[in-house]
């Protein structure tokens, strides 16, 4: 998991992205069903991806997003998330 503190009208709120591992056996090509699945992202900091690459050399790209809430301190976050791994699929 990965926590970050965002300010929002005076008021700081914790946040907690979490980063799953998935790996599909429906293909003959294992490598290319691997990947990361990412719940709640946080802001994409500098520190965030270079934590994140580290897990991307290890189980395979950014798959997924998933942003589980209308509320902004999360949707603030999704759309720079989102841009920094164009080819995963965005969900909300």
């Amino acid at each position: 998991a990965f926590d970050q503190l965002i300010g929002i009208y005076y008021v700081h709120v914790p946040i907690r992205m979490t980063v799953v591992a998935v790996h599909q056996n429906k293909s003959s090509d294992s490598d290319k069903r691997r990947g990361l699945v990412v719940y709640a992202p946080v802001a994409p900091t500098k520190e965030c991806l270079s934590l994140l690459q580290e897990l991307i050399d290890q189980y395979g790209p950014v798959r997924d997003i998933i942003d589980p809430s209308t509320a902004v301190e999360h949707k603030v976050n999704a759309g720079p998330f989102a841009r920094a791994f164009p080819e995963a699929n965005f969900y909300i």
